[in-house]
C-alpha cells in the first residue's frame, strides 16, 4: 500500500487501484498492476507557493526603496545609494549531447542588489513563474522611472526655452 496526500498524485495508470475517502482528504492507495507515473504534484505545488511567497517578499522590499532613475538602461538607483541591476544566466545541461535538456529554466535573470556599490543581495527565480513576476516588476518600474525622467527633461527644456527667449 502507498499512502498519498491530496494532490500528491498526477497521474495513475493501472488495472486495478483502490483508494479511500475524496480526493479534498487524505487517502490510502493500493495499486495492484504497473504504475506508469507518480508525479509529486503536492511537493512541486508547496515548493511553488514557498517560492511565490519568497518573491513576493522580495518584490514587496523592492517597493520600500525609492527608486528613483534609470542608469545605462538596465539599473534601478534610489537616493539612497540603493541598486537594483540584472544580468542573465544560460541553464546547465543533462543528458547525452544528443539528446539533453536542460536542468530547469534555459535562461536565468539574476538580480543584484547593490548599497553604495558595495554588494547586499541576489536573486535567481527558478521557476517560469517567479521569473516573469520579478521581471514584469522591473520592467514596470524601468518604465516608470523612464517616463518621470523624460516629463523632467521636458520641463527643464521648457524651463530654459523661457530663460533664452527673455534674454
Amino acid at each position: 500500500m502507498v499512502c498519498l496526500n491530496r494532490g500528491d498524485w498526477k497521474a495513475i495508470e493501472s488495472k486495478s487501484v483502490l483508494w479511500l475517502g475524496n480526493l479534498e482528504e487524505p487517502q490510502i492507495i493500493r495499486v495492484e498492476s504497473s504504475i506508469l507515473s507518480l508525479a509529486t504534484n503536492h511537493k512541486k505545488q508547496l515548493k511553488f507557493n514557498i517560492m511565490r511567497k519568497e518573491v513576493r517578499e522580495f518584490i514587496e522590499k523592492l517597493e520600500r526603496v525609492n527608486f528613483t532613475s534609470v542608469k545605462d538602461r538596465d539599473t534601478l538607483v534610489s537616493r539612497d545609494g540603493f541598486e537594483l541591476s540584472y544580468s542573465t544566466k544560460l541553464g546547465g545541461l543533462y543528458g547525452p549531447k544528443d539528446n539533453c535538456g536542460f536542468e530547469g529554466l534555459p535562461v536565468q535573470l539574476l538580480f543584484r542588489v547593490t548599497k553604495d556599490g558595495e554588494y547586499i543581495q541576489s536573486w535567481g527565480c527558478m521557476e517560469l513563474e517567479d521569473t516573469t513576476e520579478l521581471a514584469k516588476w522591473f520592467v514596470l518600474k524601468k518604465n516608470e522611472l523612464l517616463s518621470t525622467q523624460r516629463e523632467i527633461e521636458r520641463k527643464k527644456e521648457s524651463v530654459s526655452q523661457l530663460i533664452w527667449k527673455n534674454i
